[in-house]
């Protein structure tokens, strides 16, 4: 993950797989930007997975709200939401199957409406 910063705001949230390949050739898209700002700093984290880069970002840019960051990436759900999720749908399953449960009858059931009827 990149930032750019100067001593009071961080400018910039983002990510990289490879920082030397993101630096060289043409170069950032920002860089230009960048080096018209005097006392700009470069600081990155190392992190082991796409996946947590990602996601490290987006709570990066959260928090800081950098100026230069066109848009902001959404967070992946979070613990407290998937289990807000099991906590609704279990109790919606449950209402289901008792409504399909008091609907089946038993075989004793079954056989006093044939004996009523005279049919089946």
């Amino acid at each position: 993950m990149i930032q750019w910063f100067n001593p009071w705001k961080i400018l910039y949230v983002g990510k990289a797989a490879n920082l030397r390949s993101r630096w060289s050739g043409k170069g950032h898209h920002k860089l230009k930007q960048a080096l018209r700002k005097p006392g700009i700093r470069i600081h990155y984290r190392k992190t082991w997975t796409k996946g947590q880069a990602k996601e490290l970002e987006a709570i990066e840019q959260r928090k800081h709200k950098p100026p230069w960051n066109d848009r902001i990436e959404p967070l992946s759900p979070s613990i407290f939401s998937k289990l807000m999720g099991w906590l609704i749908s279990i109790p919606i399953s449950i209402a289901l199957y008792l409504i399909l449960l008091s609907y089946w009858q038993t075989p004793k059931q079954i056989e006093q409406v044939q004996t009523f009827t005279g049919r089946w």
